[in-house]
């Protein structure tokens, strides 16, 4: 990601090592669980019997709290740890309560961010020729669906309601993980 600075263009970039050493920190397996299971991983290596070693799905920290940030909705929570000593907890939940207004509670909280500080471009070559898609019809059932998803993205502001003389793209139907 790039921004602007007053001494030019800032660049964000990423040490993969240190990610990944954050991460696994962030996880319920301890350090000592994770070098056993390097070494018992570097045998499996060594013996060359890469079948044995079947891998382990990784799991978030199933030990946290949730905390009320703005007390009286308690639909505006999120987690912290549970391992915290009560100073720090007690310092942690004051200092998110004090920056209250960095949370977004809902997509049409994102709306404030400036075009010069992030912006999605698609890639595309502007000497491409257009093609134009034969235009499909949908069942009541999948219009429903459509209908629903533009309304949300109006109501948040992420996307605006333009006319074109032609029909340009169909929309595409994908069901999400749960299965709606």
């Amino acid at each position: 990601m790039k921004f602007p600075t007053r001494n030019g263009i800032g660049e964000v970039s990423c040490d993969q090592k240190e990610i990944l050493k954050c991460y696994n920190l962030s996880l319920r397996k301890g350090e000592q669980e994770e070098r056993e299971k390097k070494k018992e991983r570097d045998e499996v290596e060594e013996a060359g019997d890469l079948k044995k070693f079947k891998r382990e799905r990784i799991e978030p920290a199933k030990h946290h709290k949730s905390v009320e940030l703005v007390l009286g909705e308690p639909d505006k929570i999120t987690r912290i740890g549970s391992n915290m000593n009560e100073a720090l907890e007690t310092m942690m939940v004051e200092f998110l309560r004090k920056n209250i207004d960095m949370f977004a509670w809902s997509p049409s909280d994102f709306k404030g961010i400036d075009p010069e500080v992030i912006v999605h471009k698609l890639n595309v070559d502007p000497m491409t020729r257009l093609v134009k898609q034969k235009k499909r019809s949908f069942g009541a059932k999948r219009n429903r669906i459509i209908e629903e998803e533009v309304n949300k993205l109006l109501n948040a502001g992420y996307v605006s309601e333009i006319q074109y003389t032609e029909w340009l793209a169909n929309v595409v139907v994908v069901p999400k993980a749960l299965g709606k």
